[in-house]
């Protein structure tokens, strides 16, 4: 029943948007449409601060004025019936997810104006977009507004989002993926001096998925363990690194980083240079690895990893400086 209700909506809706003429972008309806979109876009535009949807009931109508909100999210299709469910919807995924978001439209808004009903298409486009991890992202949507004057007021009555799955979104996953391993070697496993404070909360956190399940091993750990806990995974190196006065990983060479929808992996050299407690002579250990990560709320995490020392018996060579 709620689906021949979307259906019948819809098709009323169409009806009336193929009978609207373009206005003249001088025309008073036509500035207050174009007006109220870009009120729109704003509300989507909490830069870095939290997003609130502030003023969401001057731009969308009620459910008992109809409204009618149809998605696409993640694959699948949210459909929405009040200012509420909306917020509801929304408002989480921008605030636990993204550290700045701003959205803007991709070229000219099309727009037609009758004397109560008004149709706006265009498409949008994230305008710098960053996730919590501190990862770029870009996001596009194709856009259909449907606006009615209720009383006087033009209100949204109608919203159909659907993605826009540009080439560049595989292509910009993979330069993430280059990214944060790069960032995750150079970074999270590379103390320096600090090796006495090396913590999992200090280094390792923000790296790892924690609601997803986890396979990491490395065979550089004595007990050859494969762990399924990163907390767990984390005393490894807490406790190894606490046998050092120094610590640092370059990464080498990336070799080959794949994505496909929420999964990725990257293979990549690095050289760990390693000086042992007491010893001022620092060596250099060839590794490599196999990253397994996986898209959350919170950006890309690593769900799998797999290290292996390329030289025999972890023979090293000692660095140059």
């Amino acid at each position: 029943m709620k689906t021949m209700k979307i259906i019948t909506t819809l098709l009323t809706l169409l009806t009336v948007t193929y009978q609207l003429k373009a206005q003249n972008p001088k025309d008073a309806d036509y500035l207050a449409i174009k007006q109220k979109t870009n009120e729109w876009i704003a509300l989507w535009s909490p830069g870095a601060t939290t997003a609130t949807f502030d003023g969401i009931e001057n731009i969308f109508a009620t459910e008992k004025e109809g409204l009618l909100v149809v998605d696409g999210f993640e694959g699948s299709v949210v459909v929405i019936n009040s200012i509420e469910e909306y917020k509801t919807k929304w408002l989480p995924l921008l605030n636990e997810s993204f550290s700045f978001y701003k959205i803007k439209p991709k070229g000219e808004l099309s727009i037609s104006v009758d004397e109560n009903m008004a149709t706006v298409t265009f498409i949008w486009e994230s305008d710098g977009a960053k996730l919590k991890d501190g990862s770029s992202i870009k996001l596009s949507q194709y856009a259909t507004h449907i606006w009615k004057k209720l009383d006087g007021q033009w209100k949204l009555v109608h919203e159909h989002l659907t993605n826009i799955d540009a080439s560049n979104s595989s292509k910009t996953d993979q330069e993430t993926i280059s990214r944060l391993s790069k960032e995750w070697i150079e970074d999270g496993f590379s103390p320096k001096n600090d090796t006495q404070n090396y913590t999992y909360e200090k280094y390792l956190k923000p790296w790892y998925a924690t609601d997803w399940p986890v396979v990491l091993h490395d065979n550089n750990d004595t007990q050859m363990r494969i762990s399924q806990d990163v907390e767990e995974y984390a005393k490894i190196w807490e406790e190894a690194f606490k046998a050092t006065d120094f610590i640092d990983n370059e990464l080498t060479e990336m070799l080959q980083v794949e994505v496909q929808g929420d999964l990725a992996f990257s293979s990549f050299t690095a050289d760990a240079i390693v000086a042992p407690k007491g010893s001022e002579q620092k060596v250099r250990m060839p590794v490599f690895y196999s990253i397994g990560w996986k898209k959350t709320k919170n950006g890309w995490k690593i769900i799998h990893e797999h290290g292996s020392v390329l030289t025999k018996d972890s023979a090293v060579k000692a660095a140059n400086d």
